[in-house]
C-alpha cells in the first residue's frame, strides 16, 4: 500500500491501483483519490480512475470534478464516474460542482473543451 504513494514508477502505480480494486476494499478509495490530485500522476491518471470504478466515489465527487478538464482520457473517464453516482450526490456536493465546472467555463475558448464542460454541468442539475 505505501509504495502506491511513494513509487514513482507509472506501471508499479497501476498494477497496486487495479490490485486494491481487485480486493475491494473501500478504506482505499481514498489513497487512490489523493493520488489523483497529486501532480506526479498528470498523464497518468487513467488506471487509477479505471480502479475507481469498482467502488462508491460519491462522496469524492467534488474531487472527480477538478479532473473534467485533465487530459482527455482523464476527463472522459472522471465524467463516467461521475454519471454513475450523480442519483447519490447531495444538493451541497452537486452546488459545489456546478461552481467549479462554471469557473472552469470561464477560462476555455476552447469551443470543444467548453461542449464538454457544459454538457458536465448537467450531471448536477
Amino acid at each position: 500500500m505505501r509504495y502506491l504513494a511513494t513509487t514513482d514508477s507509472v506501471l508499479l502505480r497501476n498494477v497496486i491501483a487495479i490490485t486494491l480494486a481487485d480486493l475491494g476494499d473501500r478504506e482505499e478509495v481514498l489513497p487512490l483519490i489523493d493520488l489523483l490530485r497529486n501532480p506526479k500522476t498528470k498523464g497518468n491518471r487513467g488506471t487509477l480512475l479505471y480502479a475507481l470504478e469498482f467502488f462508491d466515489v460519491s462522496t469524492h465527487v467534488v474531487a472527480l470534478v477538478d479532473l473534467l478538464d485533465d487530459t482527455f482520457e482523464a476527463s472522459r473517464q472522471s465524467y463516467q464516474l461521475i454519471s454513475t453516482v450523480q442519483d447519490k450526490i447531495t444538493k451541497a456536493q452537486k452546488d459545489i460542482c456546478r461552481q467549479k465546472i462554471r469557473r472552469k467555463l470561464a477560462d476555455y475558448n476552447n469551443k470543444y473543451k467548453r461542449d464538454f464542460l457544459l454538457e458536465s454541468l448537467e450531471l448536477f442539475t
